[in-house]
């Protein structure tokens, strides 16, 4: 794997090198022949032979001999085939007859150069080369392309780490209804614009967007079809026919399955809302409540009849709708910053040869680490130890992952708690400072705030970082030994990290507890042992990692546009 990499890393960047000068001599191959036949001294007339005429080894020949670098027929062979990039047509004149049209050579300059380099600084002039020489100076000149191309990649991604903190770093974009994506603002758009799609001014709005990014997203799962489509799909026994509540024929009272979302009516009543429909439900305790919890503003599928005598329809399941995992992974992109497929082939690339020369690909998590309570300083010098203390030999972590809250105190704006704040942070500076210096100049320490840290706005979600105030103490000695600015961060809650292209989030709140307050309905009785497979099925049911209703107080309206997701794959820590 580590070979092909290599090679093809090597092949990317020759196909970009300049091969003009080379083929200058495709263009005055007659002049050259005649002039090194005048010579006397070559073998020009046994490469005619040798390669029937050919043109691009005659040029490549003329090339070598104008550089006094003498070489044999099997040699000439040998170079052509490691310099060759590539054959095209050219039209010669201005005349589109087939006859003017010839084949043009093309050659990678470079490796060109490189041998003629090599050749002086190593050899007499008139040595002849072999092919063994030849492979020794082509292996060196791919290995320098190939220490030359990591290095870029180093200055350019460095570590393959970037941290995304939900306000400063959210990347521009919005959804277009009409291609049914996501698409990243440019810079030239106005900003006016973009603040229209970032500041819904009703709940109205905020859910309309949902309902049809979650439609979308149920479109392109191979076990389901919308009834709008089934008109021209071939195997429509196999799946299930949706219909979404705009659609809904009310005269229609067999069974069938509608889409839309769960809200409530004038009269406090349950209903299930399109755009421009809503539809009272009754819901029976014989109804099969699929995993999951379900709150007013999700988008859910339902099973059931309509009933024209009173237009209710009667449910007999309920399920939060199933996923398209195919079609969100390049959507999923806009929130990690790759500006295109290309760059997203380097950093994979980066990352398996990084993998295969540094095996420090883990990060460390751990929350609420009471920076108050002397136990817990034991605790950290016990696991840095184990780290600083089996190294080299063992592999230091990429970061550490420390989630709030970090005092055992409930949050009070009183002398008392700022000074037992400040003073535990800076007690974990002296830490890190006397003892673990490597863990500073190696890993990544990422601080995100709990529900007890002070933070701006801090019963909002998402929740900002710490207030510089209580960890100024902190940074300042951290600083005074070597600059943190990189590996030490106080992160949003939540924030995103990339990791080449692993993508993460950490996000810090009883999401089920308040999930299951603020739910319309729960799953059935013989479901409700697993509460953490409840918890994954709503959060990946509702592309959200905090679907509780919009409503709420406490979240901000950008916490939607920040942390609409996608999940290829999921893991929950408690």
């Amino acid at each position: 794997m580590q070979t092909f990499l290599k090679e093809n890393i090597i092949n990317n960047i020759t196909k970009s090198h300049d091969i003009k000068n080379i083929n200058l001599y495709l263009n005055n191959i007659e002049e050259n022949i005649i002039k090194i036949k005048n010579e006397g001294q070559s073998i020009i007339d046994d490469v005619f032979l040798a390669f029937n005429g050919s043109i691009s080894h005659l040029s490549l020949y003329s090339y070598l001999y104008d550089h006094n670098i003498n070489v044999g027929l099997e040699c000439l062979n040998f170079i052509y085939e490691h310099s060759y990039i590539e054959e095209e047509k050219v039209i010669e004149g201005d005349a589109k007859d087939e006859e003017k049209i010839v084949d043009i050579t093309k050659f990678d300059s470079d490796i060109m150069y490189y041998i003629v380099k090599k050749f002086k600084e190593t050899y007499e002039e008139n040595y002849n080369l072999t092919v063994k020489d030849l492979e020794n100076i082509i292996l060196e000149y791919k290995e320098k392309i190939y220490e030359e191309s990591i290095k870029l990649y180093k200055e350019k991604y460095n570590d393959g780490i970037k941290i995304y903190n939900t306000f400063l770093d959210i990347s521009h974009f919005y959804y277009d209804g009409k291609k049914m994506k996501f698409l990243k603002k440019q810079k030239n758009d106005s900003i006016q614009n973009y603040n229209e799609y970032i500041n819904a001014h009703t709940d109205v709005e905020f859910y309309e967007l949902k309902y049809h990014l979650l439609s979308k997203k149920i479109k392109g799962h191979p076990s389901v079809l919308f009834w709008s489509d089934a008109i021209n799909e071939i195997h429509i026994k196999d799946k299930t026919i949706i219909t979404s509540v705009d659609s809904i024929k009310l005269t229609n009272t067999g069974h069938q399955h509608i889409i839309g979302i769960l809200g409530l009516n004038r009269d406090g009543e349950l209903v299930i809302q399109g755009i421009r429909n809503e539809v009272k439900l009754f819901i029976n305790q014989s109804c099969i409540i699929n995993n999951g919890i379900y709150c007013i503003g999700h988008i859910i599928l339902l099973q059931g009849r309509m009933k024209l005598l009173n237009k209710t329809f009667y449910v007999t399941e309920i399920m939060h709708p199933p996923r398209n995992y195919d079609d969100e992974k390049n959507e999923e992109d806009i929130f990690y910053d790759f500006e295109n497929e290309n760059e997203k082939k380097e950093i994979g690339e980066y990352e398996i040869i990084v993998r295969n020369n540094d095996k420090k690909q883990n990060w460390i998590i751990m929350h609420d680490i009471y920076l108050d309570n002397p136990s817990t300083f034991e605790i950290l010098e016990k696991m840095f130890s184990l780290y600083v203390n089996t190294y080299p030999d063992n592999e230091l972590p990429i970061g550490f992952i420390l989630m709030g809250d970090f005092i055992s105190l409930k949050f009070d704006y009183n002398k008392n708690f700022n000074d037992l704040y400040i003073k535990g942070f800076e007690k974990l500076s002296v830490l890190l400072i006397s003892k673990f210096k490597l863990i500073l100049q190696n890993c990544y320490l990422i601080f995100i705030p709990g529900k007890n840290d002070p933070c701006a706005c801090k019963n909002s979600i998402p929740k900002m970082p710490i207030l510089p105030y209580y960890i100024k103490k902190f940074e300042q000695n951290i600083q005074s030994f070597f600059s943190c600015k990189k590996k030490i961060i106080f992160a949003t809650n939540p924030c995103r990290i990339r990791h080449f292209n692993k993508k993460m989030i950490f996000f810090r709140q009883d999401i089920l507890n308040d999930l299951i307050w603020s739910s319309s309905i729960n799953a059935t009785d013989d479901n409700k042992n697993n509460l953490q497979d409840i918890l994954i099925s709503t959060i990946v049911g509702q592309s959200h990692i905090y679907p509780i209703p919009h409503d709420n107080q406490n979240i901000k309206t950008l916490f939607f546009f920040s942390l609409f997701i996608s999940f290829t794959k999921f893991y929950m820590y408690q």
